[in-house]
């Protein structure tokens, strides 16, 4: 998308003067030929598929990845402004933090590229963007970047301003590096004991010392592990199986209680645990839904509560509800699942990504497009 920019007086002088030579003059970077007509236009967004989302619940604003660009919205579906992270490339992944006087933390990430940035809003009930600006940058990694998230140097630590200088980053050959992003300075580096290539990493805790670790990929199964600073290889704890293809995305619930993975199969599964995640062993994961609906590959999926919400190949958007166990039912007996919308409006094939989040008692759900809407 691009904006048309007055000419300043200087380049209109430069241009007159090329009306009376016979060669064409370069002027601010452009050739300009005599007689001819030239207009200086200014890049104002780039408008194509949309690779990322995150939605932040504290601020209520929905951050969108298009192309370099970050888009911020409100939750009335207002654009506050934009973030430019990188300047080429595509925005993959994005994770954010409220701190202090309204400020947000927003970590992204394309390819290989980590960048940090702060962006501040006002008081008022008419939320707006009062100034951005980019407060950190990693050195360029090894491996494509698959997951962030901003850590709290320990468990008993505050959540003040100053408390989320660690950033922990997931690589897609099932490496985990914890970093300060504040210095540009690596504190520990973990590998698991297996390393095959990921489609899809998520971390569960906000410390180094409870952090969790599920993927999955061209395996077909999802691998859970413990981050750990000793210098031996992590072990894997569990390995979940019933895909029947690539697994493309996985996710964690916030109390760390369901964990759910998206598919080429064309199905989301539900692993249960009986507690949550805490700073020993992860509890045992065992399937308790499977969501059908979709008629190609799954690409994305998100869980709130008892809703999930995936996007697909297909075009579409779908939002189930997950069903209690019924009277007699086993461990391993699966769970009833509700239907509740199917999520249109989407042009052509590819709904990349998808968010659900809280307001209030009631949920939102959000869909991101190859046909570039949100």
């Amino acid at each position: 998308v691009w904006k048309p920019e007055p000419l300043g007086p200087e380049t209109c002088g430069k241009m007159a003067e090329a009306q009376n030579t016979a060669d064409p003059m370069e002027v601010d970077g452009g050739a300009y030929a005599p007689g001819q007509l030239q207009e200086v236009v200014q890049k104002e967004g780039f408008l194509g598929p949309v690779t990322a989302m995150f939605w932040d619940s504290k601020e209520h604003v929905l951050l969108a990845g298009r192309g370099c660009d970050i888009l911020i919205l409100d939750f009335d579906r207002v654009c506050l402004g934009s973030l430019r992270p990188f300047q080429e490339g595509r925005v993959h992944v994005i994770k954010s933090q409220s701190r202090s006087n309204r400020k947000l933390l927003v970590a992204a990430s394309s390819e290989k590229h980590v960048t940090l940035s702060e962006v501040h809003f006002s008081d008022e009930s008419q939320k707006t963007l009062l100034s951005k600006a980019t407060v950190g940058k990693l050195p360029l990694l090894e491996d494509w970047v698959l997951d962030l998230q901003l850590l709290r140097p320990s468990s008993d630590g505050g959540s003040d301003s100053s408390s989320w200088e660690l950033l922990a980053v997931g690589l897609a050959h099932n490496t985990v590096e914890i970093w300060n992003w504040v210095s540009s300075s690596k504190i520990s580096t973990c590998r698991c004991e297996t390393n095959p290539l990921l489609c899809s990493l998520a971390f569960f805790g906000d410390t180094p010392d409870i952090l969790k670790v599920a993927c999955g990929g061209f395996t077909r199964e999802v691998l859970c592990w413990r981050v750990q600073a000793a210098a031996a290889p992590a072990r894997i704890e569990h390995r979940l199986r019933g895909h029947t293809g690539v697994i493309h995305c996985v996710k964690w619930r916030a109390d760390g209680k369901l964990l759910i993975s998206a598919s080429e199969d064309r199905c989301v599964r539900v692993w249960e645990a009986e507690a949550g995640p805490d700073q020993g062993p992860i509890p045992a994961l065992q399937q308790s839904h499977v969501l059908w609906g979709h008629s190609a590959r799954i690409w994305d999926c998100r869980i709130w509560r008892d809703v999930v919400v995936s996007s697909s190949e297909d075009g579409t958007g779908r939002v189930y509800r997950l069903g209690a166990a019924t009277e007699g039912a086993t461990s391993t007996t699966e769970r009833p699942v509700e239907s509740l919308a199917v999520l249109k409006g989407h042009q052509g094939k590819h709904v990349w990504r998808c968010e659900v989040c809280a307001v209030g008692d009631e949920w939102k759900a959000a869909t991101g497009g190859n046909d570039a809407a949100i």
